[in-house]
């Protein structure tokens, strides 16, 4: 698993961009995102946003989001955007 800034929040992430191109590539089940894979209880990402190009090619199911891959109950998302490409190519066997 691979994330730009973060891979899990747990607290929070406040006022942060992300400017990079992320490429991601393999086999195996996963969470991206620009600035987090994912966040649990109660997990916070706000005032953040992300330009750069999410390309993914990938073999199983994965969670993608400009920002966040995968939010769970009790988390929140507040004034973020993402204005970066994202490209996906699903490989079959």
């Amino acid at each position: 698993m691979l994330e730009e800034l973060q891979g899990l929040i747990l607290g929070s992430i406040t006022n942060c961009a992300n400017k990079s191109n992320i490429s991601i590539s393999g086999s195996g089940f996963g969470y991206f995102g620009g600035i987090s894979g994912s966040s649990f209880n109660n997990g916070i990402i706000s005032m953040c946003y992300n330009s750069g190009t999410l390309d993914v090619t990938k073999e199983s199911t994965i969670y993608l989001g400009g920002i966040e891959g995968l939010s769970y109950s009790g988390s929140t998302l507040e004034s973020c955007y993402n204005v970066g490409d994202i490209i996906v190519l699903r490989k079959r066997w």
